[in-house]
């Protein structure tokens, strides 16, 4: 069981974005460097190269230079009124706008195209504004059902907050997927296989008060061996007013005396379990 995280796809996306996009904008004698100055120029006509600048974030050298590039090619002008210069698109940039600005919808189309439902699902459950986590798994086909937990250490024990039921599970392949920012609120789960497909959550007002508090999170970034009716931790969560916090591996689940010590206000722990029992022999 393995981790991928949100930079990798994202990574991954921004490749394949870059290549798709260089080869529609070669139609109109642009590189994927310049997409963004004539996207940029074609929304505020008449707009300064310093305003070009700040907006998208460059240093003025690499600035300067695609500006006159695009000028030499013809694709904008670039005059001054008053004290200032102007830019604005040509008839060549005019086309050239239409061009990149369909390609974001062309590229959407295509890369949606190869999403399952499920794989939308995903992405729509967890949104944008929170911290998650992806975990690809595979198994055998003795598989019968999974047990996901999500708990509170309180007193030096481990309680369950959530979870402790199971459900029935028997793909040997699968994607788990962790949406959250502290546990403390809730948690977001999806679950993506061949016949398992599905979310669930679960929030609640906290009866702890975490006003002002930071929290530190730890998760499982290693591959894991999967040992049948043996919880594999995925996430600690430390939330505390203290200044310092001691973070640990999530090996660190089972000895959870090591977190009591410091005296930490609330810590937080996710695991899962994969057995060859069905859901009804599961030990809640």
């Amino acid at each position: 069981m393995y981790q991928k995280t949100l930079s990798f796809y994202i990574a991954m996306m921004y490749r394949n974005f870059s290549s798709f996009t260089s080869k529609k904008l070669q139609e109109a004698g642009l590189n994927f460097g310049l997409l963004f100055f004539i996207i940029y120029i074609g929304k505020h006509p008449g707009c300064s190269p310093s305003q070009l600048r700040e907006s998208l974030s460059l240093d003025w050298g690499h600035s300067q230079r695609s500006i006159s590039q695009l000028a030499d090619k013809g694709f904008i002008t670039k005059e001054k009124e008053g004290r200032h210069y102007v830019l604005n698109l040509t008839e060549r940039g005019k086309n050239a706008f239409s061009i990149a600005h369909q390609v974001f919808f062309d590229w959407d189309e295509s890369v949606l195209q190869t999403f399952t439902e499920e794989e939308k699902n995903i992405a729509e459950l967890l949104g944008l504004n929170q911290e998650y986590r992806l975990y690809d798994f595979s198994l055998d086909d003795t598989v019968k059902s999974m047990q996901i937990n999500t708990y509170e250490l309180i007193d030096g024990e481990w309680h369950i907050v959530a979870g402790g039921g199971g459900q029935a599970f028997e793909d040997a392949e699968g994607r788990l997927a962790l949406g959250f920012d502290n546990l403390a609120d809730g948690l977001r789960i999806a679950i993506q296989s061949e016949h398992n497909n599905g979310s669930t959550s679960y929030f609640k007002e906290s009866e702890n008060d975490i006003t002002g508090m930071g929290y530190a999170t730890s998760v499982l970034s290693d591959k894991q061996e999967i040992v049948y009716d043996q919880e594999i931790p995925l996430v600690i969560q430390i939330i505390t007013s203290k200044n310092e916090v001691h973070s640990y591996v999530v090996d660190y689940f089972f000895q959870p005396e090591e977190y009591e010590k410091y005296d930490y206000e609330y810590v937080y722990a996710i695991t899962v379990l994969f057995s060859q029992k069905p859901v009804s022999e599961l030990a809640n």
